[in-house]
């Protein structure tokens, strides 16, 4: 009768055994560095289609006319650019930051005459960042003031004196949060506003939004910078003018994350593509949804 105790016994005995050995095997491996976790991470492929409907309006041959669209950023911590292709032929055109657009020369355009221009892009997504973002920047580039990110304005000083006691690690969360809770959101305005704006009349569309968190947690010493582009939830998008969006990235420590504070939103990176970058010299012009492309006065484009 004392058999099936003793079974039991070395049972549970060995169990314990083999929690012990699984926890020393566990602890034992290295920390992964973030070098390692960088390579660990595993991106999600998409693709975006958008196109252009140019057209000669006019009863005059034009001979030859230029025609720039927008593309997206080549490299970003949450994207990498794996193929652009078009119907038509085009030169890249990049900036120091990976900022690009397709440059497209159009020659022989009958009167009232058209051409559609399509443009596929592939991506790697990624959850998080997977590499390393303007590393050729100071610190004080991405945290000064400059137009509509009025930093040192004190409506922005007072504002962000709410946050300045929370732990560094938690300020884009709450900072976030305040943003959307306590700003509404209004239809796209054409103009730029800017943070001041958002902050004093409590109300803006995702560009204000944008700016106001920027201007926020550069007063609070973080760098942030803004972005320019689309949501693309799905595997296949394609994209519409009107869903052109704002939003924004900022570095703690050595690690860029993303803010969406119009939609409350500090996750799903993967889902945002980048098709401007908007720091340094980049102006602002080049940065709004009608003007995602530049083409000859003597022609009318319409992204379809």
């Amino acid at each position: 009768m004392q058999k099936p105790v003793i079974i039991l016994t070395s049972l549970l005995i060995l169990l314990v055994v083999l929690i012990g050995v699984g926890y020393w095997v566990i602890n034992s491996q290295p920390a992964k560095s973030t070098e390692q976790l960088v390579n660990d991470l595993k991106p999600v492929a998409k693709q975006v289609r958008y196109s252009f409907l140019v057209e000669n309006r006019s009863d005059q041959y034009i001979k030859s006319a230029q025609f720039e669209a927008f593309a997206p950023v080549t490299s970003t911590p949450f994207q990498q650019v794996i193929d652009i292709k078009s119907n038509y032929d085009y030169q890249l055109k990049q900036d120091s930051i990976g900022n690009q657009s397709l440059v497209y020369a159009l020659a022989d355009i009958a009167p009232y005459s058209q051409k559609q221009i399509t443009i596929e892009v592939k991506l790697d997504l990624y959850e998080r960042q997977h590499q390393r973002f303007l590393t050729g920047l100071a610190h004080s580039q991405l945290t000064k003031s400059s137009n509509f990110i009025e930093v040192n304005h004190p409506t922005i000083k007072q504002v962000a004196a709410r946050f300045e006691n929370k732990p560094k690690q938690e300020m884009p969360l709450v900072i976030t949060q305040w943003l959307y809770d306590n700003i509404k959101a209004v239809d796209y305005i054409k103009e730029d506003r800017g943070a001041l704006y958002a902050l004093t009349h409590l109300k803006g569309d995702c560009t204000e939004f944008m700016y106001a968190f920027i201007a926020l947690m550069r007063q609070l010493e973080s760098p942030a910078i803004g972005v320019a582009g689309f949501i693309a939830e799905n595997k296949v998008t394609v994209l519409q003018p009107a869903n052109y969006h704002n939003w924004t990235v900022f570095k703690q420590e050595d690690s860029w994350q993303l803010s969406d504070p119009l939609n409350n939103n500090l996750e799903q990176a993967q889902d945002y593509i980048a098709f401007r970058i908007m720091v340094g010299d980049n102006s602002p012009d080049f940065l709004r949804a009608q003007r995602f492309y530049r083409y000859d006065k003597r022609l009318t484009v319409t992204m379809n």
